[in-house]
């Protein structure tokens, strides 16, 4: 799955400089069941292949680089406000480290 840029993306998030970690198209909420708790959002792109395997019964798999795991929501989204901005447009592969 690549992270792709939608009507709703208003800010791209980046790694630390010198780490492989891709640009994330992301846009923010406050939650106002949380007391104002910002949430950010990221929508994400299947392959063709991986939206196969879901549709034969294939599970998502959540990693999360906290311990312990914060909160977090993994959903289906459809609709025009999460389509790409530009049809099959995707995030660009991290590059690749350098040995």
């Amino acid at each position: 799955m690549k992270p792709i840029r939608t009507p709703r993306t208003n800010t791209v998030d980046m790694g630390p400089v010198g780490t492989t970690i891709a640009p994330l198209p992301s846009w923010r909420e406050a939650d106002p069941g949380q007391g104002g708790t910002t949430v950010v959002f990221s929508v994400w792109q299947p392959t063709d292949a991986e939206r196969a395997a879901i549709a034969i019964g294939a599970n998502i798999l959540l990693g999360v680089w906290q311990d312990p795991i914060p909160p977090v929501y993994v959903g289906v989204v459809q609709g025009e406000e999460f389509e790409p901005l530009v049809r099959l447009e995707v995030a660009p592969d991290p590059p690749k480290a350098q040995a």
